[in-house]
């Protein structure tokens, strides 16, 4: 069995919850799913698969990959 021991999966709830803080972090959604604003001079783009948990598991099918391992990042908001 192959394992994806550096893989990727966000919560879209998670980054709506984000969108319209006046604070870091934030969020806004584009045509493409979302910008997350962390830090400053540092956003990164949250597209598919990372926000799509089937399309996760289709690429994982397709590369024969059987499990996922995945943690929590750790990120607090007011």
């Amino acid at each position: 069995m192959r394992i994806d021991i550096h893989s990727h999966l966000m919560s879209v709830a998670f980054l709506e919850h984000l969108q319209g803080r006046d604070t870091l972090p934030a969020a806004v959604r584009d045509a493409d799913g979302f910008i997350a604003h962390c830090a400053p001079q540092l956003s990164l783009p949250y597209r598919a698969p990372i926000l799509d948990v089937g399309a996760k598991l289709a690429g994982m099918d397709a590369a024969g990959i059987g499990l996922a391992v995945l943690s929590q990042g750790g990120s607090t908001t007011s």
